[in-house]
């Protein structure tokens, strides 16, 4: 955890890939993680549950990626479960 003018900054939940159930649980921890930092601004929300993203090119980037990790996600959920 960092503290970058005056925004803490946690770790996203790294994903496990040792099995079926692991890496289910920890891609939903990030997921729901991502979703919460997004919407942290909300005045019902803990804001110890969610990662701050600054406006920096580095987190944008790093934004970006999760985002596209998240739309693959599902995408796959939808195309497996119209089968």
């Amino acid at each position: 955890m960092k503290n970058i003018n005056g925004y803490v900054l946690f770790e996203l939940p790294t994903i496990d890939f040792s099995s079926d159930s692991k890496f289910e649980k920890t891609l939903m921890q990030r997921i729901y993680v991502l979703r919460c930092s997004i919407v942290r601004y909300n005045p019902d929300f803990e804001e110890n549950k969610a990662v701050s993203f600054l406006r920096t090119a580095e987190y944008l980037r790093n934004l970006e990626k999760e985002k596209n990790m998240i739309y693959e996600v599902t995408r796959t959920i939808i195309i497996e479960s119209s089968c």
